[in-house]
């Protein structure tokens, strides 16, 4: 066969994509977990007591993810919730119907308290449900409502609000009485030890993976480079031509791997991390590679 290492590498970067596919669903998976039984928070969340308007109006101006929690009523069930950069795909939710909006404000309704009109009554104002809390029904979210609406932002008197997301502490530390949100669940040894551990080397097993398929590719295929310089094929032409159809064999499985990620996470929020994980493998592939043609071929 002409190209007979191709079809192993193949489905080496397929085995890969897919082990990475597995490991971000995962990790996603527990962050939804561990939100839903800290009453939809992270463990960035921090509480502080202030006024909404300017921690938004700061992680606004700097640009920062944060998201802001505001108890409407003193009820912690019934919150208004906003994103300084729009993005709301951080909270767990399920059959999502449309994604809200500053120009179409709406709400997320747990199953248990989510009317079968559609629409839920806040304030004298009628707000349409855009979709469910938690990642199923019965989730431990289904008794809660969050109203996205900017205009419970604009005007804010002094009160205890959270403030969410990976840059929380840095418009926290603007605000009296900051402390973390406690948690309901014990991350001790679920999440702060386990999961990380457990992502560390997966991560480790995928980029040695790929650093030795880069080298099997090479050894694959050495009879067939002998031959090419028989012909008087120069071996950078050589390299640079093994490179490319390697890179778009990777290409290739990558796509099959994202297409399966596209049905496991329709909102497509894990695809900018599988994006970067598979330029980092792709490029470890390719180092690994190169580095072991050149042995091979020196002198």
């Amino acid at each position: 066969m002409r190209h007979k290492p191709v079809i192993p590498v193949l489905l080496i970067a397929a085995l890969l994509m897919f082990l990475d596919v597995a490991l971000l669903t995962y990790r996603s998976a527990q962050e939804a977990l561990l939100r839903e039984a800290n009453a939809l928070y992270s463990s960035n969340a921090v509480a502080v007591t202030g006024e909404a308007s300017k921690a938004l109006a700061i992680a606004q101006h700097d640009d920062l993810d944060v998201l802001l929690f505001l108890p409407i009523q003193n009820n912690d069930k019934l919150r208004a919730v906003i994103s300084a950069q729009g993005n709301l795909d951080m909270i767990p939710k399920h059959r999502v119907r449309w994604n809200v909006s500053d120009a179409r404000p709406g709400a997320f309704a747990g199953a248990n308290v989510a009317p079968a009109s559609g629409h839920v009554d806040v304030l004298g104002t009628d707000y349409p449900i855009a979709g469910l809390l938690g990642t199923q029904d019965q989730s431990l979210a289904a008794d809660d409502i969050l109203v996205y609406d900017p205009t419970f932002f604009t005007e804010t008197t002094m009160q205890r609000f959270v403030i969410d997301g990976s840059d929380a502490s840095v418009v926290a530390e603007k605000f009296n009485d900051a402390r973390p949100v406690s948690e309901s669940i014990s991350r001790r040894t679920n999440l702060d030890f386990v999961t990380p551990v457990m992502v560390s080397l997966s991560l480790i097993l995928l980029i040695l993976g790929s650093a030795l398929a880069g080298y099997l590719a090479n050894e694959w295929g050495a009879a067939r480079d002998s031959i090419n310089r028989l012909w008087g094929r120069s071996r950078p032409m050589i390299l640079i031509r093994r490179t490319a159809i390697y890179a778009l064999v990777w290409v290739g499985a990558a796509s099959i791997a994202g297409g399966v990620l596209r049905s496991l996470n329709s909102a497509g929020t894990l695809f900018h991390d599988f994006a970067l994980s598979c330029a980092l493998l792709l490029g470890v592939f390719l180092l690994a590679f190169g580095i072991s043609f050149a042995v091979r071929n020196r002198g």
